[in-house]
């Protein structure tokens, strides 16, 4: 089994003029008019919010179907666990 870490960068490293120049955010040009995302109530546009919950949904559907899967198998071979 492998472990992956990540490490958030170091104050220090951020004081390069490359780290700082790769983290600046143009603005929009002032001729082009910028929409809000639509948003739900809470605050939060309507694709993060479904991508929030999606993320807490979807593995413990795929844990179940996994498990059914698993015992419908052993159930066809075996014959003693109840299909």
């Amino acid at each position: 089994m492998s472990t992956v870490l990540a490490f958030k960068p170091l104050e220090q490293d951020m004081d390069t003029p490359e780290a700082k120049a790769a983290t600046r955010v143009a603005p929009p040009p002032a001729n082009v008019a910028v929409s809000p995302a639509p948003t739900s109530g809470s605050g939060a546009p309507a694709g993060e919010k479904l991508r929030d919950v999606l993320r807490v949904v979807i593995p413990p559907l795929f844990g179940i179907a996994l498990m059914i899967g698993i015992w419908a198998l052993v159930a066809i071979k075996s014959g003693n666990i109840p299909g």
